[in-house]
């Protein structure tokens, strides 16, 4: 399955919030405000005219800068989710099923994002086969 979604997710949050975005866990170093992003395939389903319909689950997690007003931070991070900017993931895959909790110190955010691709077989592509020392005279 094609893994190009999370590129894209990265690219928007950094476009958004203008932080940090790690795509792995950090064990050490973690540098605050970021995301962590976690994209995993959920269906496939073939459908008809060599067409597929993919739907991929997003996780992100937010971890912020130590700050006192903790839960204004998160709201306003939470408004930015619901707000136009987020309606499509890179003005082509609409962003469905967001969901946004957060407790006393992390933000998680969910999402599906569901597309549509058409597949194509790859077949061999024929080579020109050249001989040398012949001219397209014949007897010259």
């Amino acid at each position: 399955m094609d893994y190009s979604i999370r590129p894209l997710v990265i690219k928007q949050l950094k476009d958004v919030f203008g932080c940090k975005v790690y795509d792995e866990q950090i064990q050490q170093g973690l540098k605050t405000p970021c995301f962590i992003v976690d994209v995993k395939p959920v269906t496939r389903k073939r459908l008809a005219n060599q067409n597929d319909k993919q739907v991929f689950i997003v996780l992100l997690h937010y971890y912020t800068e130590k700050t006192t007003d903790l839960y204004q931070k998160f709201e306003e991070i939470e408004m930015v989710f619901n707000s136009p900017s987020f309606r499509y993931l890179g003005d082509k895959y609409p962003i469905n099923d967001l969901k946004v909790e957060y407790n006393a110190n992390d933000l998680i955010c969910t999402f599906t994002i569901t597309r549509y691709v058409r597949w194509v077989e790859e077949e061999p592509t024929m080579q020109i086969l050249e001989r040398i020392g012949e001219t397209s005279h014949g007897n010259e």
